[in-house]
């Protein structure tokens, strides 16, 4: 069965197309010194307004579809960003990369791929490897919601994809135990005359609460700079939607 990414890869900038959090990224990079690199990179959400904005960026994914859509829209900048941005398949626990950054980012909940303490772990030191010393690591996570309705599929997206309506119906099964969520999608593609192909997605992904977050990244080398409950940089709360953790690489 192909994975996630394989089967999203066409249709995943009409998916998620959020924009809110690029301003959040552009601001930080402009506290760094040098090149910046981004795990999970997939179709350039947020690698490409970096690049564009003049940082040279690595960008990092386990999924060859995706890498494919981001180079096709590379073809398509100017020379001056093409040459601002390299690109790198390989998984956030094992990548290597012959230099050192200033700056990392693991945006949109992608760091809960991660399905295993000892994974994150794996993450986060290898993301330190590849840190200058103060060098900034942000995550960007949903703030975990343990009463949120288990196995009710819930319509969640409805976009024009071409001639077609793409709808979204999501669900997913809560594991207490283990932290793990499977999860389950289905995109509907409606034609105009009514004619519907689906596509089905599954996954999974560990959710992590602040404090958990927080400890971790102090074991693999980190300080905590902040930890917010918005893009717009309002400062964590226990309802907040999302947990945004700034640390830094610890100085030698």
């Amino acid at each position: 069965m192909k994975n996630q990414y394989a089967i999203e890869a066409p249709f995943y900038d009409t998916v998620f197309d959020r924009t809110d959090d690029i301003p959040f990224y552009l601001q930080y990079a402009t506290k760094a010194d040098g090149p910046l690199l981004e795990c999970a990179c997939g179709t350039g959400r947020l690698l490409l307004p970096l690049a564009r904005a003049g940082y040279d960026v690595t960008g990092v994914d386990s999924s060859n579809e995706m890498l494919q859509v981001l180079r096709k829209k590379l073809r398509k900048e100017n020379t001056a960003i093409r040459k601002r941005v390299h690109l790198v398949q390989g998984d956030m626990r094992r990548f290597q990369v012959p230099k050192k950054f200033d700056m990392a980012l693991i945006g949109f909940n992608s760091f809960l791929h991660n399905l295993t303490i000892h994974d994150e772990e794996e993450c986060a030191k290898r993301v330190a490897e590849h840190l200058e010393p103060g060098g900034r690591f942000i995550i960007d996570i949903f703030n975990p919601d343990l009463a949120r309705p288990q196995q009710v599929a819930r319509l969640d997206k409805m976009k024009p994809f071409g001639k077609q309506t793409l709808l979204r119906f999501s669900s997913q099964d809560m594991n207490f135990k283990h932290q793990t969520m499977n999860c389950r999608d289905v995109y509907d593609f409606v034609s105009e005359s009514g004619i519907i192909k689906r596509k089905l997605v599954e996954y999974q992904l560990r959710y992590i609460f602040k404090d958990e977050l927080m400890a971790l990244l102090k074991r693999c080398g980190f300080q905590i700079e902040a930890v917010l409950g918005s893009v717009g940089g309002e400062p964590f709360e226990d309802k907040s939607d999302l947990i945004l953790c700034v640390a830094t690489k610890n100085l030698p």
